[in-house]
């Protein structure tokens, strides 16, 4: 697909943000396939950026976590998608050309940092205690296993993820826009 014309990114973009926001009102509505849903979200900018367009992507994830946070009721099911994966799609692209050992390294610091904005928000905006997200008593070694969990989790994410990119830019994007 050409992007060429401003009426083209427009259109592009606009139809683009409607799609992460139908992913962000179904997670928060439908808990069962919320995580599909989150990762659906986080995927779609990927295709404004398969065109060329990471800044196209960037302001397709900030309108849609805009328009989700006036749409829905529920503000807590946006912060995962707002903190964490809203910018994941541009900037995996990005760190993609500082080499693959400091690109994940890099990765896994937005990571983290997403995720502490994430927690603080919850405490200090929401006022939630972390007593209420954990059914039992947080020790120093538990916090550090959920640490190194979430870190694998989220590499194991980054996997897939870029599996899904790869096929969409291969096999998807030629039979679909006829290139």
């Amino acid at each position: 697909m050409r992007l060429n014309s401003p009426a083209r990114r427009a259109a592009f973009g606009g139809v683009l943000t409607a799609l992460i926001v139908v992913c962000l009102i179904a997670a928060a509505y439908l808990p069962a396939g919320r995580l599909g849903f989150y990762f659906i979200a986080a995927f779609l900018p990927v295709t404004a950026i398969a065109e060329g367009r990471r800044g196209l992507a960037a302001l397709c994830a900030t309108a849609a976590c805009a328009l989700a946070l006036l749409i829905l009721p529920d503000k807590l099911a946006i912060l995962p998608y707002a903190c964490i994966l809203a910018y994941y799609a541009v900037l995996r692209d990005l760190f993609s050309a500082t080499g693959r050992i400091l690109g994940k390294l890099l990765q896994l610091l937005c990571f983290n940092a997403g995720l502490l904005l994430w927690g603080i928000l919850l405490v200090n905006l929401f006022g939630l205690s972390p007593a209420e997200f954990f059914p039992i008593e947080m020790t120093t070694l538990l916090w550090v296993l959920f640490a190194v969990a979430a870190q694998i989790a989220f590499l194991l994410l980054d996997y897939l993820f870029g599996l899904v990119c790869e096929y969409y830019v291969e096999r998807l994007k030629p039979r679909l826009f006829h290139k």
